[in-house]
């Protein structure tokens, strides 16, 4: 268990982030334009798709086998994750992809509240991201499963309900840009949501995943 170590002299004073949350982003050098035929041919195959987070568009089942086109990427993956792991998991540890999957939001379509319970690090890699396609967004842990979010500031009397600015101490989600080729990479338990794609006529895709250790 970590300890807070409170230096010990003239009172100086600190503010701490006790338990931080990472948030590991790269941006890479892929083909995306063979990504996205990818996605494409992948989706015309298996038009059914899967009903999870995605609230319309379309979200596939598990790309199996993790071969072929995918193979750039998920070696990116791989070795990315597993320089984000040694940070704040294992240096032991040797991550891998468990599982891999593609979503696909035409205009207005989005994908709700979630996370990946059962794995060590998730994330998202983006193919493809017209204007106005929206972001990723991280929920505060302190968030509930309705959206409330628990601070301080309920214990405040009258209309001092939320702070004259906001910062990492006091907001209940922060967004991280949708960006071609960049991979991002996060705890597993993070919840987090994707903002409806407001551009009308081009899609947003994009790669998401589950990583796990093995020894």
């Amino acid at each position: 268990m970590a300890s807070y170590q409170q230096r010990n002299a003239n009172p100086k004073r600190y503010l701490k982030s006790l338990f931080s949350t990472p948030l590991y982003s790269v941006d890479l050098n892929l083909n995306i334009t063979n990504l996205q035929h990818f996605c494409k041919k992948h989706q015309q195959k298996n038009k059914t798709g899967e009903d999870k987070s995605n609230n319309g568009g379309y979200q596939s089942n598990f790309i199996l086998p993790h071969k072929g086109p995918l193979d750039p990427l998920i070696k990116e993956i791989e070795t990315n994750a597993n320089i984000f792991s040694k940070q704040f998991l294992s240096k032991k540890l040797t991550q891998k992809i468990e599982s891999i999957w593609m979503n696909t939001n035409s205009y207005k379509d989005s994908n709700r509240v979630h996370n990946h319970p059962g794995s060590a690090i998730s994330g998202v890699y983006y193919i493809k991201v017209p204007s106005s396609a929206g972001e990723i967004v991280f929920s505060h842990p302190a968030v509930d499963e309705l959206g409330f979010y628990y601070n301080s500031f309920q214990a405040l009397p009258g209309d001092v309900n939320e702070p004259e600015e906001y910062n990492q101490y006091n907001t209940s989600s922060i967004k991280a840009p949708a960006i071609e080729n960049t991979l991002y990479l996060f705890p597993s338990w993070l919840k987090h949501y994707v903002e409806s794609n407001m551009n009308k006529t081009e899609e947003r895709i994009s790669i998401s995943f589950n990583i796990s250790p093995s020894k």
